[in-house]
């Protein structure tokens, strides 16, 4: 039923291309296939079949299966599957080999909807060919194309384009070089590419001179160290857009001197320069969260205001940026999980250009999802993070020092430290012994049996956190200190992405020889930093990288630990590390 109504509302929609001599044809695995196919029992074959008896102005439904055929669909017609999880167009079996073949041509006027588009197989991404190639030989006229809710794979081009207009909404695109590019015209353009997700190993949405490009409301994941998430020769208006580094890609978003507008944006992991700007570009409203190069700004005639900038490399060059733009934590709701809606107390809220608007009127939100093309939602009241990198040590015959890194929420109120006699034991009010604003606590103590300290952190609306490691100190032998966790660990180094140098912790949960080796990306040695016994605890090593004498070049590169217990146990644990030059 959900089917046959998403079919009808299509249908509905795409009505403008239908003339009064209009026919609805159908495409099916199961029909007896005779023209002119106006019936499912009749159902043509082959997709292609159908629409060569075809008009403008018909509608061609095309029921599940896997149709192993190339597509060329003319002009003012609508081609509509039954959904992407179920109507396949495979071009895997034909052949395609080269970076010139399109499996699907449509021309303008056109409707592609509802199918899982997949390419080649070839293993050189270059030359698989195109998924769907939307062209026109005409500057008349109307020529505006949908392509909605396909999900497209396997490709170079995942949809290419010299249409006068194109608009492009709800489809998935991965596994694709370029997943969206529109092509050199001699007219204007004016394109809207909306609530997509792209996967692109190259650049997301790539387009060329005479074409405006309208991009909102997608999400976009950057893969590779190559990968962009868009790039333009023309006009861009770049609105509420979500933009996820999985690697170390080289560039979010870069334009020309032509008008550009950046806005509402969230930027999400490494990335070299998220935003390149120029002259005549608007860059407001986003958030750039955990990456290299904030803002890389080459022209002084740029607005650059009311951005939320954390957790970076440098925040901006060569110019610094005004006042209206927050260096702060922004605060969001569950970054683990991918959910970068801003908690009640976020620095970002209602901060924006005070010349934009949120949905429910107020001054606008700083990222994704503020403005008029985001959500209106209701703010967490979330517990903070718990605290990090807690770690203990005696500094005098009868005094107890417990320090961390601080918190970086902005409604932070304080830490409670709970101690008790006894490991892995429950906070509770019995075993709170203070509350504090600094990040170190000292205590004298008087007790001859171990001691166990754990540390939370609190906002201004009491919420407390989780705790933090367990730290324990050893009284009844040698003074020793030890990080109380399931097993040994590994801690990501931090700075990372880092120049010139790094720290590497890690935390023993019983003695052993470690070797602590950097490695670069093709797992040749390059240092090895500690090859002795050590006794357990928690650990941290600063890692010089222009002190090498290998004169190690920006990229990533590997730590490894291994560890031998007396017991002659190894166990291993590594992590990667970005080196910037």
């Amino acid at each position: 039923m959900k089917k046959l109504f998403f079919i009808f509302l299509l249908t509905l929609t795409y009505t403008i291309n239908l003339t009064t001599n209009a026919e609805v044809r159908f495409v099916s695995k199961t029909g007896s296939s005779t023209p002119p196919y106006t019936s499912w029992a009749t159902a043509a074959d082959s997709i292609q079949k159908c629409i060569d008896i075809s008009s403008f102005g018909d509608t061609i439904f095309v029921g599940e299966g896997t149709y192993r055929e190339f597509v060329r669909l003319n002009e003012g017609r609508s081609l509509i599957g039954t959904g992407y999880d179920n109507c396949i167009i495979d071009g895997r079996t034909l052949g395609i080999n080269s970076d010139t073949t399109n499996l699907i041509e449509i021309k303008d006027s056109c409707l592609i909807s509802g199918f899982k588009i997949i390419v080649s197989n070839f293993f050189v991404s270059f030359y698989r060919g195109h998924a769907i190639w939307a062209h026109t030989d005409s500057t008349e006229g109307n020529y505006t194309s949908t392509i909605k809710n396909n999900f497209i794979t396997q490709a170079y081009y995942g949809i290419r384009t010299n249409l006068i207009d194109a608009i492009i909404t709800e489809n998935i695109i991965t596994e694709c070089e370029v997943g969206i590019i529109f092509s050199l015209t001699f007219y204007s353009s004016d394109h809207y590419v909306s609530e997509n997700i792209i996967r692109a190993t190259g650049t997301s949405v790539k387009s060329g001179p005479g074409n405006k490009a309208n991009i909102y409301n997608n999400v976009i994941y950057l893969e590779s160290t190559t990968a962009k998430a868009s790039v333009s020769n023309w006009e861009l208006n770049f609105y509420n857009n979500l933009i996820i580094s999985k690697g170390n890609s080289s560039r979010g978003v870069a334009n020309s001197t032509f008008t550009t507008n950046i806005i509402n944006n969230t930027f999400i992991g490494y990335t070299v320069i998220p935003i390149l700007a120029h002259d005549n570009n608007v860059i407001k409203n986003n958030i750039i969260f955990n990456s290299g190069i904030g803002i890389d700004n080459d022209a002084l005639n740029t607005t650059i205001k009311y951005n939320c900038l954390w957790d970076l490399i440098v925040i901006s060059r060569p110019y610094p940026l005004d006042t209206t733009n927050i260096i702060a934590d922004p605060m969001f709701a569950d970054t683990s999980n991918e959910d970068y809606h801003l908690q009640m107390f976020s620095p970002c809220i209602d901060v924006g250009d005070p010349t934009i608007f949120d949905k429910d009127g107020s001054r606008s939100d700083i990222g994704v999802y503020g403005g008029p093309n985001g959500e209106s939602y209701t703010y967490q009241n979330l517990d903070p993070r718990p605290p990090r990198n807690i770690h203990g040590e005696i500094i005098e015959e009868n005094k107890v020092k417990i320090d961390w890194k601080p918190n970086s929420e902005a409604d932070l109120f304080g830490y409670k430290i709970y101690r008790d006699s006894i490991a892995n034991f429950s906070i509770s009010p019995l075993t709170l012994i203070s509350a504090i604003s600094d990040t170190v606590f000292i205590e004298e103590y008087k007790a001859e049996t171990n001691l166990y300290y754990k540390v939370t952190a609190i906002d201004s609306t009491e919420n407390e956190s989780e705790p933090g490691e367990e730290v324990t100190i050893l009284l009844t032998g040698i003074n020793e200190i030890e990080i109380k966790e399931k097993d040994f660990q590994l801690y990501q180094n931090y700075p990372n992405p880092f120049n010139p140098t790094t720290n590497i912790s890690f935390h023993l949960d019983e003695p052993g020889f470690v070797k602590l080796i950097i490695y670069d990306a093709k797992g040749e040695k390059i240092n090895q930093l500690i090859s002795k016994e050590m006794g357990k605890g928690y650990f941290e090593v600063e890692y010089p990288a222009e002190n090498n004498n290998n004169n190690l070049a920006a990229g990533v590169y590997v730590y490894s630990i291994t560890i031998t217990g007396k017991d002659k146990k190894i166990r291993h644990a590594a992590k990667k590390m970005m080196l910037l030059k």
